[in-house]
């Protein structure tokens, strides 16, 4: 095939015009992106002998800097393996070889030759023409050109006017989407652009965007700058390139501009200076003077500075501005200013007869014109302004228009006044009666009555007269009239005549005797003595002249009077006594006051009621105290009641403001009530007594196994504090030991102690209770046990072993005894009907009473009721709730009242007698007492109650025996009680 190809093309050499067939078409040299893809615009042509087998299936390939087979081929359309991946967009049979290059780079930059190869012997490589890739990583700038006329110009300067086109091109390159060309201007011109796409001269496409305009001298210096985008892949490239246009122009924007302005004063200075925009500059200014419809010309120089010496400088002044394109002229309008001159004043007769018309006309001379005429009248030496305008006309009514009247001239200059006297002749006016000090004269005081009348000529008569019976009685002649007035008779109308040659005028004048208020009174409604809440009027009345025209109202405060309102009634809600006292109304007129007053009494039923305690509120059992009611009212309060709150309820003690008794124990404590009363109502107060007592030990007990468990109970008020000494030493937490407390109630406070510790036969254990009226203390011997006793043996000698012996066998036969008692306790209480709960109480039913529980076992400070000890009973806690208490001495709020039962130990002869002396309490019914081996014996015990507000008590239990101790408490209402 190599052979054949040589053969072919050595064929060709030697007859060109057969191997002119065997053509191609390639651009010379292709730019491209970095990334992006080439087109290679491609067309061949073959010999016509070998149009049979250029078919469908024939195969375009690449050669790169070189066209030998043996030379790197970077694509070949039949094999996708290469080093470039691409794809031929012609169609090979119509001899179309365009081919499209991916994703080039520079490694791919060089001289690129085709290769055609068809079916059969259609084999050739064109190796007389190849296309140079060069592939750079940013885009070339766009090229910018500038046209004038649509012929390109080299020097970007231009006159104003021409037509100009700017033309900025670029190679399409290969991308993802076609490159845009934008234009933007430095001075953010409106641009009107217009964008295609054609062939360049190596068949490439470029992209070519006009901006075509008409040059003004607004661009002179604007800088136009062109924009190509391209897109390859996900990323945006950009070049620019950019233009800066010179324009050519004449003057532009001439003015003058006028310092210090266009009007100018006269006699002052002005200077005009011209300005003007040109390209070229300005090289030329000339100044002219409009001079009877002509220019005149005045100098050259871009300013002109002149005296201006009188008002015919007026008039309008040009500028002309030039350079080597042409010329601009302005003007400015130069109003040489002056103040008003040569005012006055026409009038059509100075004298003029009163009741004619006048007509006063004022001219003057000014630049700006007058634009304000102001008449002005002379009165008393001053101005007295009149009206604007250039002329002033009125009727002459009467002698006040006689004077001297101005007229005054004003523009922005300043101003100039002129004036004119009128005289103006009448018969008497303004005839008027004055009256000395005034018309209304006081009772007893003394009146001068004087006419004044005015007339031109003078007035030469005065006549007075007095209206009486409907006729006037002439009294005297004379400008005035004087007498003593002596009552108020000499109330009345009196008469003034004055007369000139022109006529005559009559005036007259009221004279009004007065005097000051006068039988002034208050009236209250409905009495002076007012409830308290209720609404009360008080109304003042009074006799005066002029009539009373202030009614003012006070108050008596601390000795002064202080101000309320004013009016001739007060009326106002009584809210409390602070309105009890006196009130003034003072009636008043011009000529004085008059003031009544009336006491007014506010009654209210008794309030702030308050009980005061003598010494305190908090009293020492057994000492004396005093209760003090007080209270107020209106009227006094005339009666006082104490009561005591028992159970809900208010029990009366007596009465009195005072309630005094010794307090003997504390029962005593709890609310006292004491009601004040007057006819208007009641009011109560309360005070809390609250008995304090001294601390005291109402339990004290231990229980002894590995552990020795104690328990101290202290009732005091105030509440008690519990310490614990153990062989006179203080105790407190350890390892060894633990204490605990528990706060039963305000007054109660039980403590536990637990002592992990070994003890002797000489240790003792002290409770020490106390508050801060004294201080209560038991004392324990603590007995070792058997094994502790070994223990306490083993460190003596053998004489001491045997006295030690003897003890030990004295001390197991008493440990015997107690065994004994203990386990005939518990028989007797298993023969009984028992209900126990989880808690450690023993509860007890008895035929025909109610059940009460009492406590099996001391606590534990772990609170362990597990624990069974051989005193199962030390105190016992009783509740009665929702029951209606009936003492007299206890009553509060509380429906729980608690009951207890103390157990002391005491002789059969002592518990019998103690047994007859207990009354029953109004609350409790103890039914039975007994130990457990009550059916055979006599009771060996007492039992005392006692009944608290609180909601628990301690009970004390103080026994050299050791055996179960029952107490059953019954509840009994007083009224089933037999």
């Amino acid at each position: 095939m190599k052979t054949k190809e040589q053969i072919i093309i050595f064929i060709c050499l030697l007859q060109g015009v057969w191997c002119g067939d065997w053509n191609i078409s390639l651009p010379e040299k292709i730019e491209a992106l970095s990334g992006s893809c080439v087109t290679i615009n491609c067309t061949f042509t073959i010999n016509n002998t070998y149009d049979t087998y250029l078919t469908d299936s024939a195969a375009g390939v690449w050669y790169k800097d070189g066209h030998e087979e043996n030379n790197k081929i970077v694509f070949n359309s039949s094999n996708s393996n290469l080093l470039l991946k691409g794809k031929i967009t012609g169609k090979l049979k119509h001899k179309d070889c365009t081919t499209n290059l991916y994703d080039v780079t520079s490694n791919h930059n060089g001289k690129f030759y085709f290769r055609i190869e068809g079916s059969g012997p259609l084999k050739y490589t064109y190796a007389q023409k190849s296309a140079l890739i060069n592939v750079t990583a940013s885009p070339p700038n766009p090229t910018v050109k500038m046209f004038k006329d649509q012929m390109e110009v080299q020097v970007q300067e231009v006159l104003e006017g021409s037509s100009m086109c700017l033309r900025c091109s670029a190679k399409t390159l290969c991308s993802s989407s076609p490159p845009t060309l934008t234009w933007s201007s430095t001075d953010r011109l409106h641009l009107n652009e217009s964008s295609r796409l054609q062939l360049d001269q190596q068949n490439q496409t470029e992209i070519i965007s006009d901006l075509n305009f008409t040059a003004t001298h607004l661009q002179h210096g604007v800088t136009f700058i062109c924009t190509i985008t391209y897109q390859i892949q996900q990323r945006i490239t950009t070049a620019q390139n950019n233009i800066t246009l010179r324009v050519q122009y004449a003057p532009k924007t001439t003015l003058v501009s006028v310092f210090p302005s266009k009007s100018v004063l006269e006699g002052s200075s002005v200077t005009l200076i011209c300005s003007s925009d040109g390209n070229p500059a300005v090289f030329n200014y000339t100044w002219y003077r409009e001079n009877g419809g002509l220019l005149e010309e005045l100098q050259t120089g871009y300013n002109l500075t002149f005296n201006v010496t009188d008002r015919t400088h007026t008039g309008r002044y040009y500028c002309q501005a030039q350079n080597q394109h042409g010329t601009q002229n302005t003007s400015v309008l130069l109003d040489i200013q002056y103040a008003p001159k040569n005012t006055s004043v026409s009038v059509l007769s100075n004298s003029v007869l009163e009741g004619s018309s006048v007509t006063l006309i004022c001219s003057s001379d000014g630049n700006p014109a007058v634009f304000n005429y102001t008449w002005y009248r002379e009165n008393e030496g001053r101005l007295e302004e009149l009206q604007t305008g250039y002329n002033l006309t009125f009727n002459v009514t009467d002698r006040t228009h006689t004077g001297r009247y101005y007229c005054k001239a004003k523009n922005q200059h300043g101003a100039q006044n002129t004036s004119v006297l009128l005289d103006i002749q009448h018969a008497p006016e303004n005839t008027s009666v004055s009256v000395f000090p005034s018309n209304s004269v006081l009772e007893g005081s003394s009146v001068t009555l004087i006419c004044n009348s005015d007339g031109n000529p003078a007035v030469f008569n005065y006549t007075w007269y007095r209206e009486n019976g409907g006729e006037l009685v002439e009294l005297q002649t004379g400008y005035n009239l004087t007498f003593n007035v002596i009552n108020r008779t000499h109330t009345g109308r009196y008469y003034c005549q004055t007369k000139n040659k022109h006529g005559t005028r009559n005036t007259s004048v009221s004279l009004d005797i007065q005097y000051a208020p006068k039988n002034t009174s208050v009236s209250v409604f409905p009495s002076n003595s007012v409830l308290e809440g209720s609404s009360v009027t008080l109304i003042c009345s009074s006799d005066g002249n002029p009539a009373v025209f202030n009614y003012t109202w006070y108050r008596e405060n601390g000795g002064q009077l202080e101000e309320l309102q004013t009016g001739f009634n007060l009326t106002f809600n009584v809210t409390d006594r602070t309105h009890t006292g006196r009130y003034y109304c003072q009636a008043k007129n011009q000529h004085g006051t008059h003031n009544i007053s009336v006491l007014l009494d506010i009654q209210y039923a008794p309030k702030t009621s308050s009980v005061s305690v003598f010494p305190s509120n908090s009293v020492l059992e057994g000492s004396s105290v005093t209760l003090i009611c007080s209270s107020d009212g209106n009227p006094a309060v005339f009666n006082y009641t104490w009561y005591r709150e028992n159970g809900g309820q208010l029990d009366e003690l007596q009465t009195g403001y005072n309630l005094t008794f010794n307090v003997t124990d504390r029962t005593h404590t709890g609310h006292y009530y004491c009601q004040a009363k007057n006819q208007h109502g009641t009011v109560n107060a309360s005070v809390l007594l609250d008995i304090h007592y001294p601390t005291k030990i109402y339990l004290f007990s231990c229980n002894r196994t590995n552990v020795t468990v104690c328990l101290c109970e202290a009732h005091g008020n105030p509440s008690p504090k519990v310490d614990w000494f153990l062989s006179g030493r203080p105790l407190s937490n350890s390892t060894n030991t633990f204490i605990s407390e528990e706060r039963l109630n305000s007054t109660d406070l039980r403590s536990f102690i637990s002592l992990h510790q070994s003890l002797t036969h000489t240790d003792t254990l002290q409770c020490v209770t106390s508050n801060t009226h004294g201080t209560a203390s038991e004392l324990i011997q603590l007995v070792c046990s058997p094994h502790e006793t070994t223990d306490f043996l083993s460190g003596f000698s053998l004489f001491s072993v045997l006295i030690g012996a003897a003890v030990g066998a004295s001390v197991m036969m008493i440990l015997c005894v107690i065994t004994h008692l203990c386990k005939r306790n518990k028989n007797s209480r298993s023969s009984k009907t028992r209900r126990e709960d989880t808690a450690g109480l023993i509860l007890t039913d008895r035929e025909n009473e109610e059940p009460v529980y009492a406590n099996k076992a001391v606590l534990s400070p772990a609170k362990n009721t597990s624990m069974n000890y051989p005193q199962s009973l030390h105190y016992s806690s009783i509740d009665f709730t929702n029951t209606q208490t009936e003492s007299e001495e206890i009553r509060g709020v509380s429906s729980l009242t608690a009951v207890y039962a103390d157990v002391r130990h005491s002789g059969q002869e002592e518990a019998r007698s103690f047994m007859g002396s207990i009354d029953p309490l109004p609350n409790s019914n103890i039914s039975t007492v007994e130990t457990a081996d009550s059916k055979a014996r006599d009771p060996q015990f007492t039992i005392s109650t006692d009944t608290e507000q609180t909601q628990s008590k301690k009970t004390d239990l103080q026994s050299d025996e050791v055996s179960d101790l029952y107490a059953q408490v019954k509840y009994c209402h007083p009224k089933n009680k037999k």
